[in-house]
């Protein structure tokens, strides 16, 4: 009987090594040649990933520190003020990232979605091109992922994928201290 115990305890895997493999997945993603394809498989799997999450889980950062570094750059090339919707939801995200609590998550959901389709509000993010009818789990729309691809229309998908790793790749290699 000790031994059928061991054998099963073995397979279950713990909490470190499903972030370790979250690590792994997104680290694989954000190495493929930045793309509009990598950009899709990326929000795709962020969809997925951060389906009844918690708010302070890896896949929920990725997605949000993710859009902070994109949504800088959108800043930018559009050339908004500092009191921009947009500006005010990167401020948000930025609270949150740092802070992943419920009222952190709440003021960054209400200003994303002042901000649509910027940031991971209210509102439908489903991307075409993953081939869903709707707001089905790994369009896009689940999670607000679809909003790097809204930010890909102005920034580019190439870049977006690059911003993202960028940002990301230290944080997942444990060189990132944010």
């Amino acid at each position: 009987m000790l031994s059928n115990f061991s054998i099963f305890s073995d397979k279950m895997q713990t909490s470190q090594d499903v972030e370790n493999n979250i690590k792994q997945i997104a680290l694989e993603k954000l190495s493929l040649v930045p793309s509009q394809e990598s950009l899709l498989d990326l929000i795709h799997w962020l969809d997925l990933a951060c389906s009844d999450e918690s708010l302070d889980s890896l896949p929920r950062q990725i997605l949000t520190r993710g859009v902070i570094a994109s949504g800088k750059e959108l800043m930018k090339k559009r050339a908004y003020p500092s009191n921009h919707p947009v500006a005010k939801t990167i401020q948000a995200a930025e609270a949150y990232s740092l802070a992943p609590t419920e009222a952190a998550f709440d003021y960054y959901f209400h200003s994303a979605t002042n901000s649509y389709p910027f940031g991971t509000g209210e509102g439908c993010y489903a991307v075409k091109e993953l081939g869903y009818a709707g707001c089905e789990p790994g369009s896009g729309c689940k999670s607000g992922s679809g909003t790097l691809d809204q930010i890909a229309y102005e920034v580019g998908a190439e870049e977006v994928m690059r911003l993202i790793a960028k940002e990301i790749v230290p944080l997942l290699k444990g060189e990132s201290e944010h």
